[in-house]
């Protein structure tokens, strides 16, 4: 994937979110999406899209064939596909 391809696809993405575009978001992201993040490890994309895509104004990141880890403790908390209570930030 090029550079200009990854920029208009994650350019895309944050579109859908503000425009809480759910259509959308979900022609973007692929068939075997998952999402980790403090709080939720290798959320599949039916988890994703009923626990997080309703909260989604927070800050998305994206990751182009590669994995991408900030800040949370190896291994995960969480069993895979499980989540922590979010604290209500």
């Amino acid at each position: 994937m090029t550079t200009d391809a990854t920029i208009t696809i994650a350019r895309a993405c944050y579109e859908a979110y503000v425009a809480k575009d759910h259509a959308a978001i979900e022609a973007l992201l692929a068939k075997d999406f998952h999402f980790t993040s403090p709080l939720d490890n290798r959320l599949d994309r039916a988890t994703y899209f009923a626990r997080c895509w309703p909260n989604s104004q927070k800050t998305e990141g994206f990751d182009f064939d590669v994995e991408v880890y900030f800040g949370w403790s190896i291994p995960h908390e969480a069993q895979p596909g499980g989540f922590l209570q979010d604290s209500g930030d």
